[in-house]
């Protein structure tokens, strides 16, 4: 096949707790088994870094052109060694505004949740062009940091070939945000949605659609894994 997209597996496995606050319930902050797109573009070196800039901005709207022709889908946790919780107190810090005091995650005390070193998610890269699928396959394994804590990840890249564009039904298998899917011309949704309030982008998780996918199979072990993934998913609407 010379014509079809390009699709990369990508295991990510990170050596640290790995912590970003998805959910906030007091004084507590949790985790939950996703690591978003908007923190993998950049830790890829896809869309330029900006590891612990003075702002501590992303600024996806004016980077997402650099995405063009290429997909990276948020990652699912496939394997989990456990969680823990810790208690912080810390001090307040002469930088911060008071205005910045009333953000939650910049709480002075709580309990952070956390996803234990050695726990693997997974993603898939969907590519119509070369040249940065090419860098992550070279660069693969590598290393990249990721979350809050900026936890030193190990990255591991299976490159599994060019496929077909088909149309018509198909069940989503890797999450996709709700801003990088056009769903009032190109695709329907059908049923068995579900979501996930997410930061800064809410994800729809699984369902079935209508409109043009990739549809192959990946061989896990004695089994084969069906995967099915948006054509025309771009970062941020592209």
């Amino acid at each position: 096949m010379t014509d079809g997209l390009r699709v990369l597996e990508v295991d990510i496995i990170p050596g640290d707790n790995l912590y970003y606050v998805s959910r906030e319930s007091g004084n507590r902050f949790s985790v939950k088994p996703y690591v978003m797109h908007t923190a993998l573009y950049y830790a890829f070196d896809i869309l330029p870094s900006r590891f612990r800039c003075a702002e501590q901005t992303p600024f996806y709207d004016d980077d997402k052109d650099e995405a063009e022709g290429l997909y990276v889908h948020p990652a699912v946790l496939k394997e989990l060694k456990g969680y823990e919780t810790r208690r912080f107190a810390v001090k307040g810090d002469s930088y911060r505004t008071e205005s910045q005091r009333m953000n939650r995650n910049l709480m002075e005390t709580g309990y952070q949740k956390s996803i234990l070193p050695g726990s693997e998610f997974r993603t898939y890269v969907v590519s119509r062009e070369s040249g940065k699928v090419n860098d992550l396959v070279e660069a693969s394994s590598t290393y990249v940091r990721i979350g809050k804590k900026m936890a030193s990840t190990k990255v591991e890249v299976t490159d599994l070939g060019k496929y077909e564009s088909q149309s018509g039904d198909f069940e989503l298998s890797q999450p996709v945000s709700t801003k990088d899917l056009d769903f009032n011309n190109e695709y329907d949704l059908l049923r068995n949605l579900r979501w996930e309030r997410m930061n800064p982008v809410d994800l729809l998780v699984e369902g079935e659609l209508n409109g043009p996918h990739l549809s192959f199979t990946v061989p896990r072990g004695r089994d084969e894994e069906r995967v099915e993934l948006p054509v025309n998913a771009e970062f941020f609407g592209g």
